[in-house]
């Protein structure tokens, strides 16, 4: 199935931001567009809810454009290793000694080899 795309004037009008905003968040890294075979700058659904996000982020809690992308690429970060956990214990994890459970702070975490590491979820 092919991923929806979405032209540069539609993301604007379904984000409620200015063409001005989304060129902002383009020239400072914070969403990537997909450019046509003519050029033509388009957005996945992804992408979005990326902005979404950033709206949220900015507008309902403060954040600065410099403070957005920490957060994204921090968030990003952390899902990732997330991943790398999960792969950890469903499978050789289990046999080198790495366990989940409830750490001192009654916080989740994984315990490798007797030492806690705290995973972190994000949820809205």
């Amino acid at each position: 199935m092919t991923p929806s795309l979405y032209s540069f004037n539609y993301v604007c009008a379904k984000c409620g931001i200015s063409p001005r905003t989304l060129r902002r968040y383009i020239k400072e890294g914070l969403v990537s567009p997909s450019y046509t075979e003519e050029g033509v700058i388009t957005f996945d659904e992804e992408t979005l809810e990326r902005i979404e996000i950033i709206k949220r982020l900015r507008y309902e809690l403060g954040v600065n454009i410099a403070g957005i992308d920490i957060i994204l690429r921090l968030t990003a970060r952390i899902r990732e290793l997330q991943s790398m956990v999960e792969a950890l214990e469903g499978g050789v994890g289990a046999q080198k000694g790495v366990h989940q459970d409830r750490g001192d702070e009654g916080a989740p975490c994984l315990r490798l080899l007797g030492r806690e590491i705290i995973t972190v979820d994000i949820q809205d």
